[in-house]
């Protein structure tokens, strides 16, 4: 088994060399990074402010199913991909970099904006995005990229049936027992991020594919409809019989529905033919940086009123909530892509120029060998 899997893993690194970047899996990220971002659009704008259940509300709560799954999909394809490849000190480097580049900008807005109300006390976590977890995701990320070189080790030394054992195992703790017994076991998000890392990993070593082709696609159709009837199901439950049920148990990020659905999607875009696109690969490269803007604490808080006044659409037709939540998917994507453009090039670039200096460069270089052979 051992051989086997090593066999796999040199075949992957020769079709990946050779390819690059696969942009039916990059299209897959920008289609979760939408996910997430209407869902954050649903639960930090002022539509969630409606407890009477409008149209507009319903409608959102259908817009809103596959958040969760996003987060998913996004530890899978690490997962998936990390598995061959090796821990990079620079790639860490760049990447907290433009967590903190994000969290302070996003910080020094609040300062703008407040009128001098905002205590100093109060930015300093910002300065410390990572270990203040002021992007859950993100801290989750950074520990799991470090883990990576054991992370491997451990998953291929598994084998098949160990890998199989582990999912099993912990998918019956982490997901089943909280999602229909309400019991929760070794809980959280690190931990969820790990379990969903190995599976996305075990996807790749072991080829594992649906026997009908069409089944991904079926998840992916009739996923965000089935979540959606279920929460209407919960809702109806609890106001016409007195039964409470928490529905973000249907929704919630460790939720049996969200793997299935998050393996749907990952199974369906990875077997989709699609060329190399430019276009798709570099949206997809700045898509995270509209989760950095509309995850941050403070613009949940604070800024979808000012930047999309979701509050003006609250009692709107639905066309024109639809509408309203189209122009500002779009408009974030532009913003995004326009400040990522001026951050790389004006901040990123300059530092990583000196870490190309040869005695910084020979260092970090030793520090990768290092660390991928332990």
């Amino acid at each position: 088994m051992q051989a086997e899997t090593l066999e796999i893993v040199k075949k992957d690194k020769k079709v990946n060399l050779k390819e690059g970047r696969e942009s039916n899996i990059e299209l897959l990220r920008i289609v979760s990074t939408l996910f997430i971002f209407v869902y954050h659009y649903m639960v930090a704008g002022a539509i969630s402010e409606v407890y009477v259940y409008t149209n507009n509300k319903i409608v959102a709560l259908l817009l809103s199913t596959e958040g969760q799954v996003g987060v998913n999909i996004f530890f899978l394809i690490t997962g998936y991909f990390m598995i061959n490849s090796k821990f990079k000190v620079r790639k860490l480097l760049k990447f907290c970099l433009q967590i903190l580049s994000y969290s302070i900008a996003l910080a020094a807005l609040e300062v703008y904006t407040s009128n001098g109300d905002f205590e100093a006390t109060n930015i300093a976590p910002f300065f410390k995005p990572i270990t203040h977890n002021i992007y859950w995701f993100a801290t989750v990320y950074v520990y799991i990229y470090i883990f990576i070189p054991f992370l491997n080790k451990l998953i291929k030394g598994l084998g098949k049936r160990g890998c199989e054992v582990f999912l099993i195992f912990f998918g019956i703790l982490l997901s089943i027992l909280p999602t229909f017994f309400n019991k929760y076991f070794m809980y959280s998000e690190l931990r969820w991020g790990i379990y969903m890392y190995v599976l996305g990993a075990y996807i790749n070593l072991f080829k594992i594919e649906f026997r009908n082709k069409k089944t991904g696609l079926l998840i992916a159709v009739l996923h965000p409809i089935c979540i959606f009837l279920l929460e209407i199901l919960v809702i109806f439950l609890d106001r016409k019989f007195n039964i409470h049920i928490n529905k973000d148990k249907c929704i919630c990020m460790y939720s049996i529905y969200s793997i299935i659905g998050a393996v749907g999607y990952f199974l369906f875009f990875k077997n989709l033919k699609i060329k190399q696109n430019k276009i798709i690969n570099y949206i997809s490269k700045v898509s995270f940086v509209t989760f950095l803007i509309s995850g941050h604490q403070l613009y949940q808080r604070h800024f979808w009123f000012l930047d999309c006044r979701t509050d003006l659409v609250i009692n709107s037709p639905i066309y024109v909530f639809l509408l309203h939540t189209l122009l500002c998917v779009i408009g974030i994507y532009i913003l995004a892509i326009i400040i990522e453009f001026f951050r790389v090039n004006l901040l990123e670039r300059p530092i990583f120029k000196i870490l190309k200096l040869r005695p910084i460069d020979k260092v970090l270089n030793k520090f990768d060998n290092w660390i991928n052979v332990t």
